[in-house]
């Protein structure tokens, strides 16, 4: 099996809960996955920059919290498309803000 049937497997399975509202107290469940991510990778919030590609570097660390998120296919991360994608993006925008602070 390549790596894009496996991803494509994967997307089917979880497409419909990609598009699920995400109530907030999901959200606050992913937020230590931010530090966690800093600390793993010793990284200091000051010094990056928010990006699409720092959220898909965290989502490895948000499967510690919500296991929908483990062998997630970072490819396929779309918070222009998916409501919890977006959730998990804006998430990782307010939690780095509120490090850098």
């Amino acid at each position: 099996m390549t790596d894009t049937q496996h991803d494509q497997q994967i997307d089917s399975k979880f497409e419909d809960w990609w598009n699920e509202a995400v109530h907030y107290t999901k959200k606050d469940k992913w937020k230590p996955a931010v530090q966690d991510c800093f600390d793993f990778e010793y990284l200091e919030a000051c010094n990056e920059k928010f990006s699409i590609e720092l959220v898909k570097r965290i989502i490895s660390h948000v499967s510690k919290y919500d296991e929908r998120w483990k062998r997630f296919p970072k490819n396929s991360f779309n918070p222009d498309l998916y409501k919890a994608h977006k959730a998990l993006y804006t998430m990782v925008e307010e939690e780095l803000k509120i490090l850098q602070d």
